[in-house]
């Protein structure tokens, strides 16, 4: 039997606890975490919002009834979300704002069973929900390297014509125009990924563009808060093929292509200096990273740090087994990264403060809203870039070492554990000069990384 899945997020206003996190976490500090930074009060006060989560879940028992072969709907996912505060107080966090953590639990098989045993005769067929899968997501193309044009053009006939049925565009001839030639621009950074596929732990599996259209038929690669048709451009790899020919030549070579490769390729390099995270000797990983990633004028990949930049996003995976480098040339990295950014004077100052160098970038086209938005490239420091990722590290172990002391109280009182956690999501906001801490509410996560049960 396969149970049907229902996700309930929190929806509580944020209150702020009265414990602290070290400054560093949650500010542009380049600082790590030591051992005299002292979390005991921060300790006790995550038990406490895990111990009134769990209990308010784990009591959703349902009433005694006779077994059937009526379908029902049970409570499979539920997550919890923590937002952290500029001051560096924090809480479970609402409907609004950016979070800094997400607990993601999903019921045991154990349970699972329980309530098949419970509520299902079993000596008949089980029943199943519907096939049909219901989203409510923005309109997906999905794009493979090798579509041709008119493979792209059938692809998007239906999104042309579910885009003129939601009254949101008038001219869908245009519209088809405009998007097939994002297709096949999109088609080409694709191809720039599976050309640099290194024989690296961490590798690119994913690659979203959001979009959005005007009532004209045009189309920008912005996510914007406006009302136009919204769409979403996806490239997904379940394995990655390792070229052996041609990958230092692109690495080292000139042109958009090489520039989006080593970008590429430098940002795997970075991941592979975040620890393992042990946690008491359970099966998690920090096997997925999701980097948030906007196009320059000239169209590279870069990575973008402000609302109204982030286009897409790019998605790493480690492989869980030691990878052999033995016959792969090292290819020498920058010393910096490209940032995209607003071109305003809060960052221009901060750029000058820090010694960060930057460049205008602008293609001179009008955005969504139809006003021309001022854009800078700045240069991250790379050894900055690092720093966070160690710093994150300490971090994650913090909030999943929660996660797990709620699991081992309830087995220690006889308690039954309905709910494991999966998936610990840590949200990071990068500041110019490539340091890295945890988004707070008024930020914007530009890095994420997930922590995954293995087993």
């Amino acid at each position: 039997m396969k149970l049907i899945a229902l996700l309930i997020i929190s929806q509580f206003a944020l209150f702020s606890a009265q414990a602290s996190l070290p400054e560093s976490w949650y500010s542009d500090s380049e600082e790590t975490f030591n051992k005299s930074n002292d979390l005991s009060e921060a300790n006790e006060t995550l038990d406490n919002i895990l111990d009134a989560k769990t209990e308010m879940i784990e009591s959703m028992d349902v009433r005694e009834e006779k077994k059937s072969n009526k379908q029902r709907w049970f409570l499979q996912s539920i997550k919890t979300e923590i937002g952290v505060e500029n001051i560096g107080t924090w809480g479970v966090v609402g409907l609004k704002g950016e979070t800094a953590v997400e607990f993601i639990w999903t019921r045991t098989q154990e349970s699972i069973k329980r309530l098949q045993e419970k509520f299902y005769d079993m000596t008949k067929a089980a029943p199943t929900e519907d096939k049909a899968e219901v989203s409510f997501e923005e309109p997906v193309l999905k794009i493979s390297e090798d579509m041709t044009g008119d493979d792209l053009s059938q692809k998007i006939e239906p999104l042309a014509e579910l885009a003129f049925k939601s009254g949101k565009v008038s001219d869908k001839f245009k519209f088809k125009k405009n998007l097939l030639k994002h297709a096949k621009e999109f088609q080409k950074i694709v191809n720039s990924i599976t050309s640099a596929s290194h024989n690296r732990p961490w590798w690119v599996y994913k690659y979203q563009l959001h979009l959005e259209a005007e009532a004209s038929g045009k189309v920008y690669p912005f996510m914007n808060v406006g009302a136009g048709f919204r769409l979403r451009l996806e490239w997904y790899r379940a394995q990655r093929k390792v070229q052996n020919n041609g990958v230092r030549e692109l690495l080292t070579g000139q042109g958009v292509k090489s520039e989006n490769a080593r970008f590429i390729y430098a940002m795997a390099k970075d991941f592979e200096t975040l620890h393992p995270l042990t946690l008491k000797n359970r099966s998690y990983g920090l096997d997925y990273i999701k980097v948030g990633v906007g196009l320059s004028a000239s169209g590279k990949i870069v990575v973008a740090s402000a609302k109204g930049m982030v286009m897409g996003s790019l998605f790493f995976k480690r492989d869980p087994l030691p990878v052999n480098k033995s016959n792969e040339q090292e290819i020498p990295l920058q010393d910096s990264f490209p940032i995209l950014s607003h071109a305003d004077d809060k960052n221009l100052s901060y750029a000058k403060e820090h010694g960060v160098k930057y460049s205008y970038d602008s293609n001179g086209e009008k955005s969504f809203e139809n006003s021309r938005v001022a854009r800078a490239l700045f240069e991250g420091s790379r050894k900055s870039f690092r720093k966070g990722l160690k710093k994150a590290t300490k971090m994650a172990a913090f909030w999943s070492r929660g996660a797990l002391r709620r699991l081992d109280r309830r087995i220690k009182k006889g308690k039954t554990v309905n709910f494991d956690l999966n998936v610990l999501e840590l949200e990071l906001e990068l500041y110019l000069r490539g340091n890295l801490s945890m988004a707070r509410i008024e930020g914007i996560a530009a890095v994420e990384l997930f922590l995954v049960k293995r087993n």
